[in-house]
């Protein structure tokens, strides 16, 4: 038995459906047959060797015993009527649990298993956080919008709380005394934005109940021995609620239930709060704008002052009033209640008191000043925006100051990337811009010959022709398979950390070989290889990219004129870097254009198929990795590309 196989189409295809980070193949008896990277580094870390043959029922131990088990578990569900099973679930690894997002698949001959696969997701609070901070600016774009309270809840639901993997979402608002439910996620949502009627809660039952009248957030692990839980319109397993405050009063509350225990960590506590603020904001924006002309002076101060958390003080330094944002948000800052009439001094931090006297006593004489500050509270580290500027009444007399207060920490850190990033930005748009008109044509194109392809097939009555046009219909869809390949290489190599590991080029290579055979002229060509090391550190997913350019560009372009065609990979230790080299003896590349040659969309020959991408993504990559490539090339003699990586990036 052994951990991997040559991957045939039916696998490769099978793969392709999977699509997740962790993905894995085992036959009829449960013995692994293939692992992709992610899932061999973890069972590694299982203490399982996966090159020398390992069996789904090996894990059967008392660290592993639950990983197999859910796997055996979700088998059971598919049959010759369901082939496919997704499912959500917490996952048993050494020393952690982690909650994934995973699917089995089954693949049978002649009615009898063939193959499982196995493929999931890791949803961990890191993962959680970067995907929360994505969708709520996808959120807030659709959010300022919005007019109406009621449809500026679906759009939290719809475009933020469904897609963190929450299995039941539901936002009530209060009603007098009940909480009544408006929009919703999951078992009550009925219908494109309907939730089911007959639900109201009263302020005094249940979890939600209790949230709406203490207006703190409470979340329990397994509902069904919680003395607050009272069973509403399913039975939950495990439930977290929090409070939407808008203007220091409770105006409803965000609840989700599941049915399994154990299912919420404090990580989805922290989102839902971050969300209500988020709600909180929005609201309080909209229900200002209806009640501008009854507000009293200290409130016209505080609408036109920033959108942020805002605090508003009076000449002496006592807190006349603060919007809902900063009542939440200061208790997060300092672990200081916000409260009318507090001195100033009593809701600053000891260490910054003087600091923010004198940047207030400098508002309180007209002049606005800002600052960006460190800040640490329960461990947790902030980036603050402060801002001090003087409060006017109509006639323009300073009456106080505000202060407002944004929390910077996330734009702090992009900053610092951007910064590295921002001179690569002039060359992204040139790119952007030849990237536009690529697509419409180079796409465009082969998919026009595909329908008039089509066409022809179904009026063409001979076989010959119909074989023809056949083939005809592959080229051109392996043309716009090649270039959206290549875009997504581009993409990814863009975007993703580069991950430096211990890479077995020879175990690399024979991974390769598998895909090269189904290139046309791969047979007819002799692939040589010398390795004086076989094993380099580096990032493999970029390596495979440079690697499988190279050997498929001496594939695609050999010199079909020669009695025999080769090309040779050879790896070598320098003593700075490592030296991969693939030499061919192919049509080579004329010198006039070797200077274009790392261009976007540049093709030696216009006439050869391909995007013109591949040896600009090996650039891109190569600069990632700090490296250098050096090209050796003769026309009609053939061509050496030497990759030089150092290592130490």
């Amino acid at each position: 038995m052994k951990a991997t196989l040559p991957l045939d189409s039916s696998l490769l295809e099978l793969l392709g459906d999977l699509n997740r980070e962790y993905c894995a193949i085992l036959d009829a008896e449960f013995n692994f047959l293939y692992l992709n990277r992610s899932y061999r580094h973890l069972m590694e870390e299982m203490g399982y060797n996966p090159k020398g043959g390992l069996s789904l029922l090996d894990l059967f131990n008392k660290d592993t015993e639950g990983h197999s088990r859910i796997w055996l578990e979700a088998f059971k569900k598919l049959n010759a009527a369901q082939l496919q099973y997704q499912f959500s679930t917490l996952d048993h690894w050494p020393k952690q649990e982690t909650r994934i997002d995973a699917e089995v698949q089954l693949v049978l001959d002649s009615g009898e298993v063939k193959y499982y696969a196995i493929g999931f997701d890791e949803l961990s609070d890191t993962f959680l956080e970067h995907r929360f901070n994505q969708l709520k600016i996808e959120f807030l774009a659709k959010a300022i919008k919005v007019q109406e309270v009621d449809e500026l809840l679906w759009v939290l639901v719809d475009e933020l709380l469904s897609k963190l993997y929450l299995p039941d979402a539901m936002i009530l608002l209060r009603k007098g005394n009940v909480l009544v439910p408006i929009a919703a996620h999951g078992n009550q949502r009925i219908g494109e934005r309907e939730v089911a009627v007959g639900i109201k809660v009263p302020f005094s039952a249940g979890i939600t109940g209790y949230v709406a009248t203490s207006a703190v957030s409470y979340m329990t692990a397994d509902s069904r021995t919680d003395p607050r839980y009272i069973q509403q319109h399913f039975e939950a397993g495990s439930e977290v609620a929090v409070p939407i405050m808008v203007r220091g009063k409770v105006f409803g509350v965000i609840d989700c239930e599941s049915d399994k225990v154990n299912y919420f960590r404090p990580i989805h506590q922290d989102l839902l709060e971050r969300a209500a603020e988020v709600l909180s904001v929005r609201i309080e924006e909209m229900t200002s704008r209806e009640e501008l002309s009854q507000l009293e002076q200290r409130h016209l101060a505080i609408i036109n002052s920033t959108p942020n958390s805002f605090l508003l003080f009076n000449d002496k330094f006592e807190l006349m009033s603060c919007n809902s944002a900063a009542y939440r948000a200061w208790r997060r800052f300092t672990g200081v209640n916000i409260k009318e009439g507090r001195s100033f001094r009593s809701l600053i931090p000891k260490e910054f008191s003087a600091h923010f006297k004198r940047m207030a006593s400098t508002a309180l004489n007209g002049q606005h000043s800002e600052e960006y500050l460190s800040w640490k509270h329960r461990n947790r580290d902030f980036q603050l925006k402060i801002n001090f500027a003087p409060a006017k009444d109509r006639e323009g007399q300073i009456f106080g100051v505000t202060m407002l207060i944004e929390d910077v920490s996330a734009l702090y850190n992009a900053n610092r990337t951007l910064r590295v990033q921002n001179s690569d930005l002039e060359k992204s748009n040139k790119e952007l811009d030849q990237f536009v008109y690529s697509i419409s044509h180079d796409l465009r194109a082969p998919l026009s010959s595909i329908m008039g392809l089509v066409n022809l097939i179904e009026n063409s009555q001979q076989l010959p022709e119909t074989k023809l046009y056949g083939k005809m219909l592959l080229d051109a869809t392996e043309s716009m398979d090649s270039y959206i390949r290549n875009t997504l290489e581009y993409s990814r190599n863009k975007r993703f950390v580069i991950e430096e590991e211990e890479i077995d080029l020879e175990e690399l290579i024979r991974d390769m070989e598998q895909k090269f055979r189904f290139i046309p002229g791969y047979r007819e060509l002799k692939f040589r290889k010398e390795f004086e090391v076989s094993t380099i550190k580096s990032d493999s997913y970029r390596i495979e990219i440079v690697i499988n350019n190279l050997i498929s560009n001496a594939i695609k372009y050999r010199d079909v004129s020669k009695s025999e065609s080769w090309v040779k990979l050879k790896v070598s230790s320098r003593d700075n870097h490592w030296e991969i080299s693939v030499s061919d003896n192919g049509l080579g590349i004329p010198k006039a254009k070797q200077a274009n040659l790392f261009d976007m969309f540049f093709k030696v020959k216009s006439e050869h198929p391909g995007s013109g991408l591949g040896l600009y993504i090996l650039k891109e990559v190569m600069d990632n990795l700090n490296g250098e490539i050096i090209v050796d090339s003769k026309e009609k003699k053939g061509s050496t590309f030497t990759l030089l990586l150092p290592k130490n990036r």
